[in-house]
This record gives C-alpha cells, sequence and structure tokens, in this order.
C-alpha cells in the first residue's frame, strides 16, 4: 500500500511502502540510509526515540530534586527522636549532596539529548541512522556545570544552606534539639 507524506508545492516529498516483512523511506534529498537487517532510517522515529530519552532525563532530574528536601525532614525527625544532631544533620547534607550531583548528571545528559536533538532535525546525522551515544558527540558537558546552573544551586543550595544553619544552631544550643 502505497502511503503519501507531506507534500510540499503539491509534490509529495516522502513515500513511504509497509510491506509485512520492511520499511522503505525515500527522503526528499533522495538518499537513503539503511541499517544491515533492519528497516530503512526513519528520521521522525530517530527523533521520537530521542525525546523519549530526554523525557526519561527531565523525570530523573525532577525525582533528585524532590528528595532533597525529603532529606531534610528525614533529619528533623531523627532530631526528634532524640538521635545525635551531628549524625542526622551529616547524613542529610551527604543525602543532599549526592542528590544534586545526580541532578546534575541527568540534566547533563538532558542537554546533551536536546542537542542530539537539533543535530538529527536539521538533517547532520543521515548518514549515522538512530545514533544515540551522546558520550562520543558532547564530552565537553561537564557535571560540574551543571551543578552550578541557576535551578540545581538553588534547590540543591538552599537545602544545604537550611542544614548547615541547623547545624550551627544546635551548635550553639546543645539543648535545643530535645525541648523542654
Amino acid at each position: 500500500m502505497l502511503d503519501r507524506g507531506r507534500r510540499v508545492n503539491g509534490v509529495a516529498s516522502e513515500r513511504q511502502w509497509s510491506g509485512p516483512v520492511n520499511r522503505i523511506l525515500l527522503l526528499p534529498t533522495g538518499k537513503r540510509a539503511s541499517i544491515g537487517g533492519m528497516s530503512d532510517y526513519d528520521r521522525v522515529k530517530h527523533l521520537e526515540l530521542i525525546s523519549r530519552a530526554i523525557e526519561r532525563m527531565d523525570k530523573g532530574a525532577q525525582g533528585m530534586k524532590a528528595l532533597s528536601p525529603g532529606a531534610l525532614g528525614v533529619a528533623l525527625v531523627l532530631l526528634d527522636r532524640h538521635v545525635p544532631a551531628w549524625l542526622a544533620l551529616s547524613a542529610a547534607a551527604i543525602a543532599v549532596l549526592i542528590y544534586w550531583y545526580l541532578d546534575a548528571a541527568y540534566l547533563g545528559r538532558e542537554r546533551s539529548f536536546r542537542a542530539l536533538y537539533e543535530m538529527v532535525r536539521k538533517g547532520e546525522l543521515d548518514d549515522r541512522p538512530y545514533f544515540m551515544e551522546i558520550g562520543k558527540l558532547f564530552a565537553g558537558k561537564g557535571i560540574w556545570k551543571c551543578m552550578l546552573s541557576t535551578v540545581t544551586l538553588c534547590i540543591h543550595g538552599s537545602i544545604l544552606l537550611l542544614v548547615a544553619a541547623a547545624f550551627v544552631a544546635l551548635s550553639l544550643f546543645p539543648g535545643a534539639s530535645h525541648g523542654p
């Protein structure tokens, strides 16, 4: 069955034939990229795969942002249960640092996938179909740079400041954590 793609100036720019075994996609440039025994290269499908990867990285980053305040909450509950302040607050600070690092790692990968998306959208990777290895293409984007981005710095940095303030307050007033 012949399925005509979008039309440019009244002429079909893409033609597809979907049979039971394979799929052929003729690009407007006349090029066909094939992958061994797989079906021919479909740029739209490649963009969908990259979009899903971007969504997964975003969800991971949001999860790390949600866990960071939870670490402070757990420290406050531990203080209420008479756990030593230095132990509860140190554990919270370590947890926040780990969540901050993981959040930055997700953010860096998300940015890399967004750059890969733009390259595929512009047709710069038609000779490398379904290319998804962002590590080789974008090795220069560092996690430390992402850790200092505005959002991650504000969220995780402010929670670390609260942990530090609680540590100082409980050091100056040692009996304050146990109540009357």
